[in-house]
């Protein structure tokens, strides 16, 4: 069973190998690995679907650079279109609650809040050092400023 699922980048000139994208419900269109619905990466993620394992999405930014999401879970299969449906918001959490456990939801959905929580206070800090550190030096000559 695979731990995550990945989008390729968009690259200037190139075809994407897999056409995925969000449909108007706002889950993730992840296309199958290849065209047979019996492909080990494809009954990989049918397992993690029936099993509600939650995954890490690796949207491509640039070549080579990936951003995370966590978590992501399956919750569709449409072997007609090659298509998995992918929640990939914690608002669509809301989704799996009848299937399942409530503690397995909160759970997710805690790590979740918290993860980005811990991505915006990074976020935070970060910007006021950078621009602390330009106030007190310029960025290209390096002297101090006045």
């Amino acid at each position: 069973m695979p731990i995550s699922i990945a989008t390729a980048p968009v690259r200037q000139g190139e075809p994407r190998p897999y056409d995925d994208g969000l449909d108007e419900q706002g889950l993730l269109s992840y296309r199958y690995r290849g065209t047979d619905p019996r492909h080990r990466d494809n009954v990989g993620l049918r397992l993690a679907m029936q099993r509600r394992v939650p995954l890490i999405y690796l949207y491509g930014v640039v070549k080579d650079e990936y951003m995370p999401v966590w978590p992501v879970f399956i919750v569709g299969d449409d072997p007609s279109a090659l298509t998995f449906e992918v929640a990939i918001d914690d608002r669509q959490l809301g989704l799996l609650t009848s299937a399942a456990p409530a503690d397995q939801i909160a759970e997710a959905r805690r790590s979740y809040v918290t993860t980005l929580t811990v991505r915006r206070l990074h976020q935070t800090t970060f910007r006021t050092r950078v621009l602390n550190a330009y106030r007190e030096t310029c960025a290209i000559c390096r002297f101090a400023s006045p």
